[in-house]
């Protein structure tokens, strides 16, 4: 049946992450020259490569799938906060990327 179809179908398609914020930060900082919005695009490379590091010291280590189709079964978005917590891990996660970002943020 087609709705038998439509849940073999995954709702995301994960991307390979080996180096995958390595690669945005590059592309990032390219667009970046010569762009009148170089600086945020720089900002925006600096939180992709903070994203690499935390990645490779932190792996996820939980296989979301049931998770997104509780979501989905419910109507809410893939990642709606009622069905994914903020469990420790992803605390740790938020702490190590701000820890990361921090030495390269200025002003008060």
């Amino acid at each position: 049946s087609e709705k038998r179809t439509a849940d073999m179908i995954p709702p995301l398609l994960f991307p390979r992450l080996k180096n995958v914020y390595n690669r945005r930060a590059e592309r990032l900082r390219e667009l970046a020259e010569n762009n009148p919005l170089g600086d945020y695009l720089r900002f925006a490379a600096l939180i992709a490569h903070a994203q690499e590091v935390v990645l490779y010291d932190h792996p996820l280590e939980m296989d979301l799938t049931a998770r997104i189709k509780e979501a989905n079964d419910q109507g809410k978005p893939p990642l709606d906060i009622h069905v994914l917590p903020r469990d420790k891990h992803w605390q740790k996660l938020l702490h190590s990327l701000i820890a990361e970002l921090k030495p390269e943020m200025s002003g008060p």
